[in-house]
Formats: structure tokens, C-alpha cells, sequence
């Protein structure tokens, strides 16, 4: 997805399916996607907000696929531990949206690394490097790919066969019919 170009800035465990093999991951749900060319320059903070990248709470902040690896990171979280790093207060419902957005910016705290004690430590490091504040530090998705977590002996990466799509027809948006042909029927 990144390597064409697309950054899809929603993802979440309700938008990751798997085929009909059961081999196959399939991402869903492209409507706040966007295109991505190289340097960070999208700006809209968009997507659910316990799985959004803290660099997205800074205004005018220019930010490209990094915010799906810190997504990555949150779904991973919740696979292995069932509950998301960042939601409602600590006993419950109702932690206010700055109050999240300032967890999310911290990262990392004495409760997460409680909620990874029974996983073992390469995925928690898999998932730590994921779900670093700081966009610097955060793992890239080439680091993500080779991971030992990911790659451990016995696993095998698969890319689905999919074929070489041609960038210029990739990028082509079908003309938008005339306004008076969707209003049809309305006077």
C-alpha cells in the first residue's frame, strides 16, 4: 500500500479482513485514505482516535505512512493482549478526548508494559517500536517486515500475487457526470 503511493490513515482491527484461504490479509475501508509522494505531506488529522499517531494532534504537522505503522502497533497491542493501549479512563468509560490525545502522546507507561508481561519479548519489542512517540524513533516498514517477531523461524512472509498496476491508470478518477444528471427527477 505505501510503496503505491497510499496512506490509508484509518487503519483498525474493523478494517483488516482476512480472504477466504485464511492466507491473505485484506485492508478495507480506503474512504480517509490518501496519496502519499515521497515526503511527508498530508495534514489532515483524520481516523479513529485511539488508533491515531500522536503527531497528528499538532496542528499543521505534515505526516506520511508513519501514522499507519503507529496504527499497526495499536492493533497488534490488541491482538496479543485483547484490550487497546489507549481507550477510556483507567477504571472504564469517559476519559475526555485531551486526556486521551495526551496518553497517546506519552506512549508507553507502567500499564502497557503490565498488559505485555505475558508476551514475549521480541513481540514486545515489535510492538514498543511501533508505538513510539517520537516519529523519528518509530519503526519504518522495511524494520516492521524483517522483525524477528515477524520473521520467526517457521513463518513465511507472503505477498499476495498481485500484479503491476499502471501508475497513470492507477491514479485516474472517472469523470464526474453533470450536476443536473444526478439530480434527475428532482425539480
Amino acid at each position: 500500500m505505501h510503496a503505491r503511493g497510499v496512506v490509508h490513515r484509518d487503519l483498525k482491527m474493523e478494517n483488516i479482513m482476512l480472504d477466504s484461504t485464511k492466507q491473505f490479509i485484506k485492508i478495507v475501508d480506503f474512504g480517509l485514505s490518501n496519496m502519499w509522494s515521497g515526503g511527508a505531506a498530508l495534514r489532515t488529522p483524520c481516523g479513529s482516535l485511539e488508533y491515531a499517531a500522536p503527531e497528528l494532534f499538532v496542528d499543521g504537522r505534515r505526516y506520511g505512512p508513519e501514522v499507519d505503522l503507529w496504527s499497526i502497533g495499536v492493533i497488534v497491542y490488541g491482538m496479543v493482549t485483547g484490550g487497546l493501549p489507549f481507550t477510556g479512563a483507567e477504571g472504564g468509560e469517559g476519559k475526555s478526548r485531551p486526556q486521551l490525545r495526551a496518553a497517546i502522546s506519552r506512549g508507553f507507561t507502567r500499564k502497557q508494559r503490565a498488559a505485555l508481561a505475558c508476551v514475549t519479548p521480541e513481540c514486545k519489542a515489535f510492538i514498543q517500536h511501533l508505538l513510539e512517540p517520537n516519529v523519528e524513533l518509530r519503526m519504518k516498514i522495511e524494520e516492521a517486515s524483517r522483525h524477528r517477531w515477524v520473521r520467526r523461524p517457521g513463518m513465511r512472509m507472503k505477498t499476495h500475487p498481485f500484479g503491476t498496476i499502471d501508475p497513470v491508470v492507477n491514479r485516474e478518477v472517472p469523470p464526474r457526470p453533470p450536476r443536473d444528471t444526478l439530480l434527475t427527477g428532482v425539480s
